[in-house]
């Protein structure tokens, strides 16, 4: 039992973490040679990797997680950085993060 516990508890650590929520696009088949997306978030353009798939697509895949709170709008261009050629911009994707925490729980007791 103490392997067993060890084991998931190293499986636990030595996974990847990832917050969420996530902005997303449809994949890209393999054919397309998408391998990068380049996103402008309030004004700002940063460049991140395409996320692949176990046959071959690619898709946009952000966290957003640790964006602050507010409104926000994102544009995403699909980028093939082998031959250097980017698509038009999509539509504008207006997102708000809430403001605030959650209050913490209340009636908290004992039941039988």
């Amino acid at each position: 039992m103490k392997k067993l516990l060890l084991t998931i508890a190293a499986l636990l650590i030595c996974s990847t973490a990832y917050a969420s929520p996530f902005i997303v696009c449809d994949p890209y088949p393999a054919s397309a040679s998408v391998d990068q997306f380049v996103l402008t978030i309030d004004g700002a353009t940063i460049t991140v990797d395409a996320k692949v798939a176990d046959n071959g697509s690619t898709s946009l895949y952000y966290d957003v997680g640790s964006i602050a709170a507010g409104t926000h709008t994102l544009t995403a261009k699909a980028k093939c950085s082998l031959w250097g050629v980017e698509s038009n911009s999509s539509a504008p994707f207006v997102f708000t993060r809430p403001a605030g925490s959650i209050n913490a729980p209340a009636g908290i007791g004992l039941v039988k």
